[in-house]
């Protein structure tokens, strides 16, 4: 069991008593029994002044007081910026000012009013050079982090025969909240729970994507513009035309699942990109490396599964068409594949997949919003025990109560008793506890933690 730290908790231990406070936490979630945390090293922090300028300096000290306290540290190489997702209450870390670009709107995704996000750069423009990022392209910008970061952090990367190494995993930033997906989602632009979210497709280099995709497969005019009849932030799948399940939504027609599929491959494409830099300049580290993907588990029990489907994660469940063209989805391979693209991503780099919303339980929704967190947990689970993918658990909001502790071990619990084969066996390979805050410290709140880590 790891402890997730605050999300600015190099920034605001500064001064010797706020060091002070943190080293005391450190030792307490380690007496409980913790053996480790995870901590957000953000991009913006640590390059925001100037391109190749790197300040590494509080997060070396966090590195040092956790081998203090005996605990490892799990560390998420944020590309993605802090303060317009649910729980980024505040904290407030941009993008490094010099990585937009410019123009800067032009390499952000956009909505289908135009409407953009500076939460994360488009994939779209992942190779296109500017000179305001040192003549780089955002991949070279990651590429160069991450070599910075190994150097800086050898030590710590490396063990020994007689301990392990102090930093047990890097994970790799792929999306909003480190997660690979689509802003799909945010409390920034006015989102709420438990609405489908909007396609995030309608900047200029992702239009051009979609365009010579469809010309490639022999229907340009599916190219001429993503889903205009697309859902709103706020709305439900049969509040918009297209994710109907009546059989009227596009999301089950040869059309909407091409681009569906598109929109699926090219998220999964851009982790692939990102991976192969990540592989090359961790190569000889004893920490494993790891992604990030979101627990999108509201309107899972709808057909389209339209959260999921705007999110990047192509889960839908289509039903077998009525007008002869199933022939056509296959020769465009456009059929759903679930979660089993990026796990086949992670099985071919060697890499580890956190997952979210291991606390929940489908009766604590309201059924009208068809919320399945046990449902999707289970299938991610099922397809990476297939593929020899570990799975590393979070709890998606801050819980404290023993119901949701309960939950966790007991998911842990069926996971390791699911597969009648050992080969297969659905087992967490560690858990991760969102967050450290004052609640937690509660004498109450503290004692129940530390109960459910003995039960972990």
């Amino acid at each position: 069991v790891r402890v997730m730290l605050p999300l600015d908790c190099v920034a605001r231990t500064t001064t010797r008593t706020t060091r002070e406070t943190l080293a005391k936490a450190l030792r307490s979630v380690a007496d409980a029994g913790a053996d480790g945390v995870m901590v957000d090293c953000w991009w913006g922090a640590c390059e925001g002044e100037r391109p190749r300028a790197y300040e590494w300096r509080g997060y070396l000290a966090l590195c040092e007081m956790c081998r203090d306290a005996g605990l490892s540290v799990d560390v998420v190489l944020s590309f993605h910026a802090c303060g317009d997702s649910v729980g980024d209450e505040g904290c407030e870390i941009g993008l490094p000012e010099w990585a937009r670009g410019e123009p800067a709107r032009e390499n952000m995704y956009a909505d289908r009013r135009g409407n953009v996000t500076e939460e994360y750069l488009s994939l779209w423009g992942d190779e296109t050079r500017d000179a305001r990022r040192g003549d780089r392209s955002p991949l070279e910008c990651y590429r160069d982090f991450m070599a910075a970061f190994r150097a800086a952090f050898a030590t710590f990367l490396t063990g020994s025969a007689d301990a392990p190494p102090v930093i047990s995993q890097v994970i790799i930033g792929l999306g909003p909240c480190g997660e690979l997906r689509y802003p799909s989602y945010r409390a920034g632009d006015g989102w709420h729970f438990p609405g489908v979210g909007e396609f995030q497709a309608f900047d200029e280099r992702a239009r051009m994507s979609l365009a010579y995709e469809a010309a490639a497969c022999g229907k340009p005019e599916w190219g001429r513009h993503p889903p205009v009849n697309g859902p709103s932030y706020n709305c439900d799948p049969e509040g918009n035309v297209f994710f109907a399940a009546d059989g009227t939504g596009d999301w089950n027609t040869p059309y909407g699942k091409f681009f569906l599929s598109w929109y699926s491959r090219e998220l999964v494409a851009h982790g692939e990109r990102v991976l192969e830099h990540a592989v090359r300049e961790f190569d000889g580290v004893d920490a494993s490396l790891g992604i990030k993907c979101a627990g999108v588990h509201w309107w899972h029990g709808h057909p389209s599964r339209a959260a999921e489907c705007t999110a990047g994660y192509y889960n839908a469940t289509p039903s077998p068409p009525a007008d002869g063209n199933g022939d056509v989805d296959m020769v465009l391979g456009c059929e759903p594949r679930g979660y089993s693209q990026i796990i086949d991503l992670c099985a071919r780099f060697g890499v580890e997949l956190t997952f979210t919303c291991v606390e929940m339980r489908d009766v604590e929704h309201s059924p009208e919003h068809m919320c399945s967190p046990e449902g999707l947990l289970a299938q991610v689970l099922r397809e990476a025990a297939e593929a020899g993918v570990t799975v590393n658990g979070e709890n998606a909001l801050a819980r404290f109560d023993v119901d949701a502790f309960a939950q966790i071990v007991r998911t842990d619990d069926t996971m390791m008793t699911s597969s009648s084969s050992p080969d297969t066996a659905c087992v967490l390979g560690s858990f991760t506890y969102l967050r450290m805050c004052d609640e937690l410290f509660e004498p109450q709140n503290f004692d129940r933690f530390a109960r459910f880590v003995r039960d972990m």
